[in-house]
């Protein structure tokens, strides 16, 4: 930009007006020749060739008349010679910095093409800077190397990606260790490889592969994360006081594990008595429910929990619906009373669902050695599979259906009375096909339509599928392939194909290629895959691990 000064002449004598000595002033602001043809710009502007002031209050020369300004004051802030051409302009030959040199061309803003301008506004010597700010040859992005991408670093003489690399997580050298099995890097954090994963309605737990602690995240209004505290989570937080663990299992609110020693603890929402301690008060960390040595497997439900025993199959907590299946409906706050009709129960171990099931306010068990599946609880969506809505008080059997390998038992929130808005139940038998029954108001059976049935249909899933979970409107399998498909209500994004669009038949997960495990919760899902937990869809309460509350529509890591 140009600076405007104005031109005058002083002479010896009486004051005279001011104006260009040689040539004639052809206005403000100009040069002595030629005629001005701008404002403050163009080669010869602003620099007359003999004495004049082209600055500011400050003649050059003869004399200053006027008496405000001897003949020696050379002015202020401008150099005498040969002459001020703007503001902050050196003299000659060219204004090499702010305000627009001169000569020979400004092929930017504020750099000059000559000599030339290195950054911001002046530099010398180097090659031409046609653009703004940036000369050609400096300021330019080079391959730094082998270590040049985001969370690599060199350690020694080699380049380590600290965010994955388990002998150097972080920061180089920091070796992640552990005593109970492998360890892993993710996100640069040291972790166990993961291998238990249990979901509630709002929150997540997961533990090592090896039986290691257990970690939990999201809703903890309950004390269902067992931190000690009732503080929303968006990390995984350390579950207090329990190490290395055999089995793992959430309920609606509450939380349960199995240890190596044979100690079996629940903590978060007792409301129910679902924690078994035999009293109704909240826990916000483990707490022993007794002495259970012949207690093999537990499932928790939505405010229930259910064991199997030698003996067949015990369920304490809420039992409005007869849900505990002793042919009562009163609720226990202790295990004791057998689930009628569960003396040939098969009496497993592994995978949560080759056992028993319990969905929000219904349980099914698998009876040995048919592995064909009776169920009890609510029945008003026909979840039951017997072909009614009767709810039923002890196991009954499910129509038509043997060799079951997965149990997967869903259910949507509970109304004003205390029933389920929706629930279902899904299971796997021979070859990995999967058969659904009950309420399919969001497409949850996965047949192609929203008609719900009391006995059992075939979801329209293409290949063998090795795991599988029931959420609360939406039900999701990993197949023997590795790949993970879902189906039902996709509100939240909890079918995980990138988008909210509601799926009557099975899509596929983005991204996921080698899921292991895989859990519903109400409106979101997780999955191991490599060791590592992957979640996506309600976020609401920090239940994906991520560290945001941010909902996903597709599988995101969790933050350890």
């Amino acid at each position: 930009m140009g600076f405007l000064v104005g031109s005058f002449a002083l002479t010896v004598g009486c004051p005279a007006p001011r104006m260009g000595v040689n040539p004639t002033d052809a206005g403000d602001d100009h040069g002595a020749t030629p005629a001005d043809a701008g404002d403050d710009v163009g080669a010869a502007e602003d620099r007359p060739t003999q004495t004049v002031d082209a600055g500011r209050d400050v003649p050059t020369a003869p004399v200053d008349g006027t008496g405000d300004v001897p003949a020696t004051d050379v002015g202020r802030d401008v150099p005498t010679a040969p002459v001020d051409a703007g503001f902050d302009v050196p003299m000659a030959p060219v204004d090499a910095g702010r305000d627009v040199p001169l000569t020979p061309v400004d092929a930017g803003r504020d750099v000059p093409t000559a000599p030339v301008d290195v950054g911001a506004d002046v530099g010398f010597d180097v090659p031409v800077d046609a653009g703004r700010d940036v000369p050609a040859a400096v300021d330019v992005p080079t391959d730094r190397g082998p270590c040049s991408a985001p969370g690599q670093m060199m350690c020694g003489t080699t380049c380590r990606n600290t965010r994955t690399d388990p002998a150097h997580c972080g920061f180089c050298d920091n070796r992640c260790t552990t005593s109970f099995g492998s360890a892993q890097c993710n996100n640069g954090r040291c972790h166990e490889e993961a291998g238990y994963i249990a979901l509630g309605a709002r929150h997540s737990c997961t533990a090592g592969a090896a039986g290691a602690i257990i970690r939990c995240w999201g809703d903890n209004s309950d004390g269902q994360i067992g931190d000690d505290t009732t503080t929303l989570r968006t990390r995984p937080a350390l579950v207090a006081r329990i190490t290395y663990v055999r089995e793992l299992t959430a309920g609606g609110a509450h939380t349960c594990a199995h240890t190596e020693a044979d100690v079996w603890s629940c903590w978060g929402d007792n409301s129910a008595g679902q924690i078994g301690d035999g009293s109704m008060t909240d826990r916000r960390a483990p707490t022993p429910i007794g002495d259970l040595e012949d207690f093999y497997y537990y499932v928790g439900g939505g405010n229930f929990t259910c064991s199997a025993t030698r003996g067949g199959v015990q369920c304490w907590g809420a039992n409005n619906f007869g849900q505990l299946g002793d042919g009562t409906t009163t609720p226990r706050n202790r295990p004791g009373a057998a689930v009628m009709n569960s003396g040939a129960a098969f009496i497993g171990s592994g995978l949560p669902g080759s056992t028993l099931g319990a969905g929000s306010s219904h349980a099914c068990l698998l009876e040995f050695p048919t592995y064909a599946p009776r169920c009890w609880g609510h029945n008003g969506f026909g979840q039951l599979g017997d072909g009614s809505t009767i709810d039923r008080r002890a196991a009954t059997p499910v129509v038509g259906i043997t060799g079951v390998g997965r149990l997967a038992l869903g259910g949507g929130t509970t109304d004003a009375v205390g029933g389920d808005n929706a629930a279902h139940t899904c299971v796997t038998i021979a070859g990995g096909v999967v058969r659904c029954w009950g309420s399919n108001n969001h497409g949850q059976l996965g047949d192609g339509s929203t008609m719900g049935s009391s006995i059992p249909v075939f979801a329209g899933l293409t290949g063998s599928a090795r795991d599988l979970c029931a959420g609360g409107y939406h039900t999701c399998a990993v197949l023997n392939t590795g790949r993970v498909w879902c189906w039902g209500a996709n509100d939240r994004g909890q079918l995980g194909d990138g988008t909210t669009t509601e799926r009557t038949s099975p899509v596929e997960v983005v991204g996921l290629t080698n899921a292991d495990r895989i859990s519903c919760g109400l409106r979101h899902t997780c999955a191991t895959a490599d060791g590592n937990v992957l979640c996506w869809g309600d976020n609401t309460f920090g239940q994906l691990g991520d560290g945001t509350t941010t909902t996903r529509n597709v599988p995101t890591e969790i933050l350890w």
